[in-house]
């Protein structure tokens, strides 16, 4: 049910903060920016702090494009199935996408989809359990509030999403605007 739930997300748009726990770093790193998700369109997610690291990044099933500030790149998402695992596994969950999140990782939830829940993903594939532990999603209703990814050396990164809204009212132009790199 908690999927299903998603299915009807046609939006999704937060503020985030985001913390960055590196075994070879004494202090995480923070950002904070938006997130914006469109079904048909993909996911834009912009950081704009810190201001020296302000970027901006476009998620389609195809592709991963970047801007950092001065360079935009593309990475074309089937040129590495691991990364197009772990890319598209957020967006799948705000998609309602039970089936292909299934083919990649194992999928456990806790909680009540109509009250608080967590999702763990683990993955199946054995050059991803290299890369990724797990990832734990948690929310209420067909909101999401925070995801966790772990990775398999250490590192972990923790997201907690505020101001969270769905299914807002855009014009084509303003959601041509969000996708739109500099």
């Amino acid at each position: 049910r908690l999927f299903a739930s998603f299915r009807s997300v046609t939006n999704f748009e937060a503020n985030f903060q985001e913390e960055k726990k590196l075994t070879l770093l004494v202090r995480p790193l923070r950002s904070e920016g938006t997130l914006y998700f469109d079904r048909e369109h993909g996911l834009v997610r912009q950081t704009t702090t810190p201001a020296s690291r302000e970027q901006k990044l476009r998620l389609t099933e195809a592709s991963l494009t970047l801007w950092n500030g001065t360079v935009t790149e593309e990475v074309k998402l089937e040129q590495s199935k691991d990364l197009s695992a772990l890319a598209l596994s957020f967006p799948r969950i705000l998609r309602g996408d039970h089936v292909g999140l299934g083919k990649t990782f194992s999928i456990k939830m806790q909680g009540s989809d109509a009250s608080w829940w967590a999702l763990t993903l683990g993955p199946k594939d054995d050059s991803l359990k290299r890369m990724l532990s797990h990832i734990t999603v948690i929310g209420q209703g067909a909101l999401v509030h925070s995801v966790g990814v772990y990775e398999a050396n250490g590192d972990r990164t923790s997201t907690t999403f505020t101001d969270v809204r769905k299914n807002t009212t855009k014009t084509a132009a303003e959601t041509e605007a969000l996708f739109r790199l500099p």
